[in-house]
Protein backbone atom coordinates (compact mmCIF):
# COMPACT_ATOMS: atom_id res chain seq x y z
CA UNK A 1 0.00 0.00 0.00
CA UNK A 2 3.17 2.10 0.93
CA UNK A 3 4.66 1.90 -3.01
CA UNK A 4 0.91 2.54 -4.47
CA UNK A 5 0.54 5.87 -2.46
CA UNK A 6 4.22 6.97 -3.27
CA UNK A 7 3.24 6.30 -6.93
CA UNK A 8 0.15 7.85 -6.83
CA UNK A 9 2.07 10.90 -5.61
CA UNK A 10 4.88 10.41 -7.84
CA UNK A 11 2.66 10.98 -10.89
CA UNK A 12 0.90 13.64 -9.08
CA UNK A 13 4.50 15.44 -8.60
CA UNK A 14 5.70 14.58 -12.49
CA UNK A 15 2.49 14.53 -14.51
CA UNK A 16 -0.25 16.93 -12.63
CA UNK A 17 -0.85 20.83 -12.97
CA UNK A 18 0.52 22.94 -10.50
CA UNK A 19 -2.02 24.85 -8.72
CA UNK A 20 -1.56 28.44 -7.48
CA UNK A 21 -1.86 28.75 -3.35
CA UNK A 22 -5.07 30.10 -4.37
CA UNK A 23 -6.57 26.96 -6.08
CA UNK A 24 -5.66 25.17 -3.36
CA UNK A 25 -8.24 27.02 -0.64
CA UNK A 26 -10.50 26.76 -3.39
CA UNK A 27 -10.20 22.89 -3.47
CA UNK A 28 -10.54 22.72 -0.08
CA UNK A 29 -13.85 24.77 0.38
CA UNK A 30 -15.09 22.77 -2.42
CA UNK A 31 -14.16 19.53 -0.58
CA UNK A 32 -15.89 20.89 2.49
CA UNK A 33 -19.39 22.14 0.39
CA UNK A 34 -19.49 18.52 -1.03
CA UNK A 35 -19.25 17.12 2.60
CA UNK A 36 -22.04 19.30 3.62
CA UNK A 37 -23.87 18.21 0.61
CA UNK A 38 -22.75 14.87 1.18
CA UNK A 39 -24.21 14.91 5.05
CA UNK A 40 -27.35 17.04 4.08
CA UNK A 41 -28.55 14.39 2.01
CA UNK A 42 -28.04 11.86 4.47
CA UNK A 43 -29.72 13.28 7.26
CA UNK A 44 -32.69 13.76 4.58
CA UNK A 45 -32.95 9.87 4.20
CA UNK A 46 -32.16 8.91 7.34
CA UNK A 47 -35.66 11.26 8.59
CA UNK A 48 -37.51 10.44 5.81
CA UNK A 49 -37.06 7.55 3.86
CA UNK A 50 -39.77 4.92 4.12
CA UNK A 51 -38.02 2.07 5.63
CA UNK A 52 -35.82 2.52 8.83
CA UNK A 53 -32.38 2.99 7.59
CA UNK A 54 -29.28 3.99 10.04
CA UNK A 55 -26.63 6.31 9.69
CA UNK A 56 -23.96 3.68 10.23
CA UNK A 57 -26.07 1.52 7.35
CA UNK A 58 -25.77 4.49 5.31
CA UNK A 59 -21.98 5.57 5.78
CA UNK A 60 -21.15 2.12 5.07
CA UNK A 61 -23.21 1.92 1.53
CA UNK A 62 -21.47 5.18 0.65
CA UNK A 63 -18.14 4.03 1.91
CA UNK A 64 -18.67 0.92 -0.59
CA UNK A 65 -20.06 2.30 -3.49
CA UNK A 66 -16.86 4.75 -3.17
CA UNK A 67 -14.10 2.37 -3.48
CA UNK A 68 -16.29 0.06 -5.78
CA UNK A 69 -16.14 3.45 -8.16
CA UNK A 70 -12.21 2.91 -8.14
CA UNK A 71 -11.66 -0.43 -8.65
CA UNK A 72 -13.36 -3.93 -7.99
CA UNK A 73 -10.02 -4.99 -6.05
CA UNK A 74 -10.48 -2.29 -3.25
CA UNK A 75 -12.70 -2.32 0.20
CA UNK A 76 -13.07 -1.70 3.36
CA UNK A 77 -13.28 -3.80 6.56
CA UNK A 78 -14.27 -2.96 10.01
CA UNK A 79 -12.05 -4.05 12.11
CA UNK A 80 -13.80 -6.99 13.76
CA UNK A 81 -14.71 -8.10 10.83
CA UNK A 82 -10.20 -8.25 9.78
CA UNK A 83 -10.07 -9.79 13.26
CA UNK A 84 -13.05 -12.66 12.38
CA UNK A 85 -11.16 -13.11 8.85
CA UNK A 86 -7.76 -13.90 10.75
CA UNK A 87 -9.05 -15.90 13.79
CA UNK A 88 -10.72 -17.84 10.77
CA UNK A 89 -7.31 -18.10 8.93
CA UNK A 90 -5.57 -18.88 12.09
CA UNK A 91 -8.56 -22.05 12.50
CA UNK A 92 -10.18 -20.55 15.86
CA UNK A 93 -13.51 -20.11 14.35
CA UNK A 94 -15.90 -21.65 11.54
CA UNK A 95 -17.31 -20.83 8.59
CA UNK A 96 -20.46 -21.83 6.35
CA UNK A 97 -18.49 -23.36 3.60
CA UNK A 98 -19.07 -21.73 0.97
CA UNK A 99 -17.33 -18.99 -0.80
CA UNK A 100 -18.59 -15.56 -2.22
CA UNK A 101 -17.96 -13.40 -4.92
CA UNK A 102 -19.08 -10.13 -6.62
CA UNK A 103 -20.59 -11.90 -10.09
CA UNK A 104 -22.80 -9.01 -11.89
CA UNK A 105 -22.82 -7.02 -8.65
CA UNK A 106 -24.41 -9.28 -6.63
CA UNK A 107 -22.98 -11.81 -4.00
CA UNK A 108 -22.78 -15.26 -5.48
CA UNK A 109 -21.80 -18.28 -4.55
CA UNK A 110 -19.24 -18.84 -6.50
CA UNK A 111 -18.07 -22.59 -4.62
CA UNK A 112 -19.54 -24.92 -1.44
CA UNK A 113 -16.85 -26.59 0.35
CA UNK A 114 -17.79 -30.37 0.53
CA UNK A 115 -19.18 -31.77 3.78
CA UNK A 116 -19.41 -28.68 4.87
CA UNK A 117 -22.89 -26.97 6.50
CA UNK A 118 -23.78 -24.91 3.40
CA UNK A 119 -23.24 -28.94 1.44
CA UNK A 120 -25.39 -30.14 3.63
CA UNK A 121 -28.27 -27.63 3.39
CA UNK A 122 -28.35 -27.64 -0.56
CA UNK A 123 -26.42 -24.57 -1.24
CA UNK A 124 -24.94 -24.99 -4.75
CA UNK A 125 -22.58 -22.85 -6.64
CA UNK A 126 -24.58 -19.97 -8.57
CA UNK A 127 -26.71 -19.83 -5.58
CA UNK A 128 -27.43 -15.47 -5.09
CA UNK A 129 -27.52 -14.40 -1.52
CA UNK A 130 -30.39 -12.31 -0.98
CA UNK A 131 -30.24 -11.37 2.73
CA UNK A 132 -27.80 -12.97 5.94
CA UNK A 133 -29.43 -13.34 9.08
CA UNK A 134 -32.79 -11.26 7.79
CA UNK A 135 -30.46 -8.32 6.24
CA UNK A 136 -30.37 -7.94 3.26
CA UNK A 137 -27.07 -8.12 1.47
CA UNK A 138 -27.23 -5.56 -2.06
CA UNK A 139 -24.59 -3.54 -1.78
CA UNK A 140 -22.27 -5.54 0.77
CA UNK A 141 -18.96 -6.43 -0.75
CA UNK A 142 -18.14 -9.96 -0.96
CA UNK A 143 -15.36 -9.98 1.00
CA UNK A 144 -17.79 -8.45 3.79
CA UNK A 145 -20.30 -11.19 3.46
CA UNK A 146 -17.04 -13.36 4.02
CA UNK A 147 -16.49 -12.30 7.04
CA UNK A 148 -20.32 -12.26 8.31
CA UNK A 149 -20.51 -15.71 7.02
CA UNK A 150 -17.54 -16.61 10.14
CA UNK A 151 -18.28 -17.52 13.80
CA UNK A 152 -18.01 -19.87 16.44
CA UNK A 153 -18.56 -23.92 15.92
CA UNK A 154 -22.20 -24.76 15.80
CA UNK A 155 -23.65 -21.38 15.80
CA UNK A 156 -26.04 -20.77 13.05
CA UNK A 157 -26.79 -18.40 10.28
CA UNK A 158 -29.53 -17.57 8.16
CA UNK A 159 -29.17 -17.34 4.77
CA UNK A 160 -31.98 -16.27 1.92
CA UNK A 161 -30.92 -17.22 -1.68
Amino acid sequence: MRLRTAGLALAVLLGGPVLPRGDLRAQRGSSYEQLQTFSGLLNQIRLNYVDTVTTTQLVRAAIDGMLRSLDPHSFFQTRAEAEKLLAWELGRTAGAGIVVEDVDGRPTVLAVLPGSPAARAGITAGDRLVSLNDTTVAGIAAKTLQARLLGAKGERVRLEL
